[in-house]
C-alpha cells in the first residue's frame, strides 16, 4: 500500500506567545489584581500548586495542584457527589467566584456557561466553559476545570479575555451589519483569493456557500500573541465541498471589514495506491468519499482498514 501526500497551500504558521505589550493603566492594575491572587491562592491551598502565566495577557492560563490534593480542599465531595455534573459544575463555579480574578473574570462584567463535558482517562472529566459578554461568546475565551475520580479540583486551565478590556472597548453588543450580508462580504472575500494557480477556476469559485454566521467577540492578533483591539464579529463559514475550500472568515459585524481568516481542512491531497503507484485506488482530489468504506475498490475489509 503506497500514501500519497501532495502538499497544497497552508497558512503560515505563527507562535501562539509574542513579547507582552506595554500595559495600559488599567491593565497595570487588573495584573496586581492577579499577582494578589495568587499570593491568596498560594496561602489558602494545602498542597504543591503550578502556575502558569500566560506571557502576552499577564493572566494565569493554568493552576495546577499536585496529585491527591484539591484546588477547593474545603468542598470535598462524596462518591455520589463526584458522578453528579450538577455537583461538580458548582464546585468549578465555586472556584471561579473565589479565584476568578486570575484569569481576568469579573462576573460583573462577563459570565461563564457550561460548553462541554468529557469524560478522561481514570475516571477523570473535564468541564469546559465558555466565557459570554453580554450574551455573546467571547471566540477563544475557555477555562477547562479537571477533576479526579474522588471529584477533587485538580487543575484548571484556559484563556479569557479580561473584562477590563472588554469595558474599556466599550463594545455595542448590537451588530448594525446583517448575518446574510456578512456572509456575503466572506464568500466574496474567499472568493477574490481563489485563482487557477490553486486549482480552481472562475467557474468553479460560484460554487462557494457560506453555511453559517456566528456572532462572537472578537480579539484581533490574539492567535498570533499580540492581541490587538476587541470587535462584534461574525465568524463565517465559506464552503466548497468539490474544491476543497473551508475558510472561517471574521466579519466586522458594524463595519463589515474583514478581520481575520483561518483555513479549515488540511493542505493536503491524499491518495491510495495497491500494489504499485500507478494503481489508485482512492483519491481525495476525485472526491471519493472519506473514510474509505467497505469494499471500495474490491478490497478487502483488511485492505479498507488500512487504507484508512
Amino acid at each position: 500500500m503506497f500514501l500519497i501526500l501532495t502538499c497544497g497551500f497552508l497558512l503560515k504558521p505563527t507562535s501562539l506567545y509574542a513579547a507582552p505589550p506595554t500595559p495600559t493603566p488599567n491593565a497595570r492594575a487588573a495584573l496586581r489584581e492577579v499577582d494578589a491572587q495568587i499570593q491568596q491562592l498560594q496561602q489558602e491551598i494545602t498542597g504543591t500548586v503550578t502556575i502558569a502565566r500566560h506571557p502576552t495577557l499577564g493572566t494565569v492560563r493554568l493552576v495546577q495542584i499536585s496529585p491527591g490534593s484539591d484546588l477547593l480542599a474545603g468542598q470535598s465531595l462524596t462518591a455520589a457527589e463526584a458522578n453528579s455534573s450538577t455537583m461538580l459544575s458548582a464546585k468549578a463555579e465555586l472556584f471561579f467566584t473565589e479565584y476568578g480574578a486570575l484569569f481576568g473574570l469579573d462576573p460583573a462584567v462577563t459570565t461563564l456557561a457550561v460548553a462541554a463535558e468529557t469524560a478522561e482517562s481514570y475516571g477523570y472529566r473535564r468541564l469546559t466553559y465558555q466565557e459570554q459578554y453580554q450574551g455573546i461568546p467571547v471566540f477563544g475565551g475557555e477555562l477547562h476545570s479537571h477533576f479526579d475520580n474522588n471529584g477533587q479540583l485538580t487543575a484548571v486551565n484556559g484563556v479569557t479575555v479580561a473584562a477590563q478590556e472588554l469595558l474599556t472597548a466599550k463594545l455595542n453588543p448590537t451588530p448594525t451589519l446583517r448575518a446574510e450580508d456578512a456572509m456575503a462580504i466572506a464568500s466574496a472575500g474567499v472568493a477574490s483569493q481563489l485563482t487557477k494557480a490553486d486549482g480552481l477556476t472562475t467557474t468553479g469559485s460560484a460554487t462557494l456557500v457560506a453555511t453559517t454566521a456566528t456572532l462572537y467577540i472578537y480579539q484581533t492578533g490574539l492567535v498570533q500573541g499580540n492581541p490587538g483591539r476587541l470587535h462584534l464579529a461574525y465568524q463565517v463559514e465559506v464552503r466548497d465541498p468539490q474544491h476543497g475550500v473551508r475558510e472561517f472568515v471574521f466579519v466586522d459585524a458594524h463595519t463589515g471589514v474583514i478581520l481575520d481568516q483561518f483555513t479549515g481542512v488540511h493542505a493536503l491531497e491524499r491518495e491510495v495506491s495497491e500494489g504499485n503507484l500507478a494503481n489508485v485506488v482512492w483519491d481525495e482530489g476525485s472526491g471519493h468519499s472519506d473514510p474509505i468504506p467497505n469494499g471500495w475498490a474490491s478490497g478487502s475489509s483488511d485492505q479498507v482498514k488500512a487504507w484508512n
